[in-house]
């Protein structure tokens, strides 16, 4: 499933083994019916971390994300997985 997203925020945790791990804050920049009400998290993959550079330049980005898993997270916040298909510009006023 295709999305198109907002980036609000990064989140960046360390891992067990010294891997750094992701987590893009996304609101669904879809039209009124079918956007989602809540913000959800995006896990970001290896491959992605790769291609894009520091995370941390997304924020305030409109990105467009493949998503091909789901899960109850923390708290019952949902977090997706899956790739960033492209990066499509920046919000207007930003």
């Amino acid at each position: 499933m295709k999305a198109k997203v907002q980036v609000l925020a990064v989140q960046s945790n360390k891992g067990k083994n010294g891997n750094m791990y992701y987590k893009l804050c996304c609101l669904d920049m879809e039209p009124a019916p079918a956007r989602m009400m809540d913000t959800f998290d995006f896990n970001m993959n290896p491959y992605d971390i790769e291609r894009i550079g520091k995370p941390d330049t997304l924020t305030n980005e409109i990105i467009e994300i493949g998503l091909t898993g789901l899960r109850a997270g923390f708290g019952g916040r949902f977090e997706y997985s899956g790739i960033i298909i492209s990066e499509l510009k920046k919000p207007a006023g930003k």
